[in-house]
C-alpha cells in the first residue's frame, strides 16, 4: 500500500491523445474516464510525481487543465 492521492481532470477531446499518452510517464493509475462534452479522467498519483505532472499538464493544456485533489489515502499501486 502507497499513500497516493486522487485527482481530477477535465479536458477538452483535442488534448485527450496528448494527456493520454503522458499519464503514464508518472506513474499514474486510472480510475475513471467519463466521454461526454469535456473528457474527465480521475487517477491516483503518488505525491512525488505530482507536482511535476500537474506542471506538464498545464504547460501541455496552455492553462486550461486544472486538477482537483479529490482524496488522498492509501491504495494498492501496480509498480
Amino acid at each position: 500500500m502507497l499513500f497516493a492521492k486522487t485527482v481530477e481532470i477535465s479536458l477538452d477531446y483535442t488534448l485527450y491523445g496528448k494527456v493520454s499518452n503522458l499519464l503514464p510517464d508518472f506513474q499514474v493509475q486510472m480510475v475513471d474516464s467519463r466521454f461526454a462534452e469535456n473528457v474527465v479522467l480521475s487517477f491516483q498519483v503518488r505525491p512525488q510525481q505530482e507536482a511535476a505532472l500537474f506542471k506538464t499538464l498545464q504547460e501541455i493544456s496552455s492553462g486550461q487543465i486544472k486538477p482537483e485533489i479529490l482524496t488522498e489515502n492509501f491504495v494498492s499501486f501496480r509498480l
